[in-house]
């Protein structure tokens, strides 16, 4: 688990969250869940918003109980990856996004979690 301590608060970003609901859009739209949504660099939503500083985002995609936030949470903390990607020191900014009923590959009536990180 990464280090949380001297971490300063992120920023909430509207640019951010514009850019995850964009892309928890895509995801949904094109029925495939990656950071890559519908082919494009995992970026795109962010950077057509004008965004140019580091990028970085977690996803989740679930359905029936596994998508209550703490759950989504869990899941993040519990991957070392995505745990590392939420305690990186040089994040400043924060975008979350979440759109229901999500119809991507096996999920029926789900979830999309997007969660995006920027200096």
């Amino acid at each position: 688990m990464p280090r949380r301590q001297n971490l300063q608060p992120l920023a909430l970003s509207q640019m951010m969250s514009r850019s995850a609901g964009a892309k928890a859009a895509a995801i949904t739209r094109c029925g495939k869940f990656e950071h890559e949504a519908c082919g494009q660099p995992a970026d795109q939503a962010a950077r057509t918003l004008g965004y140019q500083g580091a990028f970085g985002e977690n996803l989740y995609l679930a359905q029936g109980q596994f998508v209550a936030p703490r759950v989504v949470l869990d899941r993040w903390l519990n991957s070392d990856s995505h745990g590392e990607n939420l305690f990186r020191p040089d994040w400043r900014s924060i975008g979350i996004a979440l759109l229901v009923g999500a119809d991507v590959e096996q999920v029926r009536d789900g979830v999309v979690w997007v969660n995006q990180f920027g200096d």
